[in-house]
């Protein structure tokens, strides 16, 4: 998809505590964004161990949000609520923004109905399934998450991008996907890679190293490589260990080939976070860590797969004490291939391509009215509502404005939508049918008083437009003469002046290669 000049801000933090994830996997979302044209922007508090020096160094805009006063403790967020929202408003004012992407376990439904524009749409990113969003999109790329786990915690209307199949990657690991594989149809247990995220504030590395350097059957040859960020807390001590080891051993900081090292690599020993979606793409058999609750549970079905083994929860003092009993396991050829077919099979790396997919289809979409938009219609339609510029100007009640969405929706000649945006109804679309000339249908529409004056227009009649109901080839609207914005919206997408009654002009649009249609019938807009 072409993403034009779209403005997508991205809502994310990295640390010492939390972690790098979250900032990575918006990071490979965000490239792809940028790829096709849009402008990425990132919020991110400052908090020891940020990367927002990486992020611009990627080519995207940050936002530094100020640091907490007091540490952050239990705390995912650092600051109150309250501030968070404030602060956070204040930057995306600042910007002409087109959608909001928040991927932190700090924010919730209050943070995505407060921090953006009216009809902005939000996509959520997350793991664990326990509070509420209001969003458009959802993501939740873990294995072992079914759609049904977000029952009750989004609108219904929410479109749901679940399983790994929806793993954010970079490029370079569908591109590396290949030749990994292919190397693992005779491959030996020679290279290990350990990686346990960025930050490894636990220090587990070299708990890890300890526990191999206590091995006594390690193969004749092997080489360990370890992979750390440039702001471990441990990477010092770490880096300590590794000129103590028994085989050879190197630390790389900052890596930027990771494709590349996986694909070298005959096994890993690893965090159980974002990296996993790599290894399994690429085929790498694994021994897991958690390192934090929100890892156990893709960490436990990808055990349970067969696409990894887990070693153990790392703020366990005992998990070491199975690493020997393990490295034995699958230290022969047939355990490494099984845990690889099974790996590869559950993520190819093309999941941002689909997630970029999802976000073009969801940027604003048609979808029926129900009973329940009836006061949003009301309010559209009458409320703050230049009401001359329709054809019947009188107001009915609330009682009678259901009645007659009641005898709307019982009536096959009308077609009711509404249009939604970021999780919300921000427009009713009206399509009334010619009873006698079926090819042809009159439109209406009308917008949230909220969303006026924002540029939506043009992308909600384009949506009508697509959206015709079938067999339908002309379409007809009525705009009042005094009406300009609306007018210019309708000539720019295609619709020409056939007549003009009283104050109002008769447009119509007839699509290519349909036959010319009796165009004299006309309902208006009137209840």
């Amino acid at each position: 998809m072409n993403l034009g000049s779209k403005t997508v801000v991205f809502r994310c933090d990295a640390s010492v505590r939390i972690g790098s994830g979250h900032v990575m996997r918006c990071l490979t979302l965000a490239d792809a964004i940028a790829q096709n044209g849009g402008d990425c922007h990132f919020i991110c508090r400052t908090l020891p161990g940020h990367l927002m020096d990486y992020i611009t160094g990627r080519g995207h805009t940050t936002h530094a949000l100020p640091s907490p006063v007091q540490p952050a403790g239990a705390d995912w967020l650092g600051v109150p609520l309250t501030q968070e929202i404030a602060e956070t408003a204040a930057v995306i004012v600042g910007l002409p923004v087109d959608r909001i992407i928040v991927d932190h376990y700090g924010l919730d439904a209050v943070w995505e109905t407060e921090v953006g524009p009216v009809g902005c749409p939000v996509m959520a990113i997350d793991d664990m399934a326990d509070r509420r969003h209001v969003c458009d999109i959802l993501l939740d790329q873990n294995l072992g998450r079914d759609a049904q786990d977000y029952d009750g915690l989004v609108l219904e209307r929410c479109h749901r991008l679940i399983g790994t199949s929806y793993a954010l990657l970079r490029p370079e690991f569908a591109a590396a996907r290949p030749a990994s594989l292919a190397r693992r149809k005779t491959v030996q247990l020679r290279h290990i890679m350990i990686s346990m995220g960025g930050a490894d504030a636990g220090n587990a590395t070299t708990r890890v190293l300890d526990a191999l350097a206590a091995q006594k059957s390690l193969p004749d040859g092997l080489h360990i490589t370890v992979v750390m960020g440039g702001s471990a807390p441990h990477l010092d001590t770490v880096r300590d260990r590794a000129r103590t080891m028994p085989v050879s051993t190197d630390v790389r900081v900052d890596v930027t080939n990771m494709a590349a090292l996986m694909c070298s690599s005959d096994l890993a020993i690893g965090a159980a976070g974002g990296t996993s979606w790599e290894r399994c793409c690429l085929g790498l058999p694994t021994l897991m860590l958690v390192l934090a609750d929100n890892q156990v549970s893709a960490a436990t079905a990808l055990d349970e797969k067969g696409a990894a083994i887990l070693i153990g929860d790392a703020r366990d003092p005992k998990w070491n004490h199975n690493l020997p009993i393990i490295m034995d396991a699958v230290s022969d050829f047939t355990s490494l291939q099984s845990i690889t077919r099974v790996a590869a099979s559950l993520c190819d790396g093309n999941g941002a391509k689909r997630v970029l997919a999802a976000i073009g289809e969801t940027d604003g979409f048609l979808r029926p009215a129900q009973m329940s938009d009836a006061e949003d219609i009301f309010e559209w339609r009458y409320s703050q509502n230049p009401v001359n510029f329709y054809r019947s100007i009188g107001i009915p009640d609330m009682a009678a404005h259901k009645a007659w969405l009641d005898r709307a929706f019982q009536n096959p000649a009308m077609d009711l939508r509404v249009f939604s945006q970021g999780g919300h109804g921000i427009a009713h679309v009206r399509f009334d049918i010619d009873a006698d000339n079926p090819t042809q249908a009159e439109i209406g529409i009308c917008l949230s008083s909220a969303v006026r004056g924002k540029g939506l227009g043009t992308r909600i009649l384009k949506a009508t437009i697509e959206a015709r109901p079938p067999n339908v080839v002309e379409l007809l609207a009525e705009v009042h003469e005094d009406n300009i914005a609306s007018r210019r919206i309708f000539e720019k997408l295609g619709f020409r002046q056939k007549k003009r009654v009283g104050h109002f002009l008769c447009l119509v649009l007839t699509f290519p290669n349909s036959a010319s249609h009796n165009t004299s019938s006309s309902k208006g807009h009137s209840e």
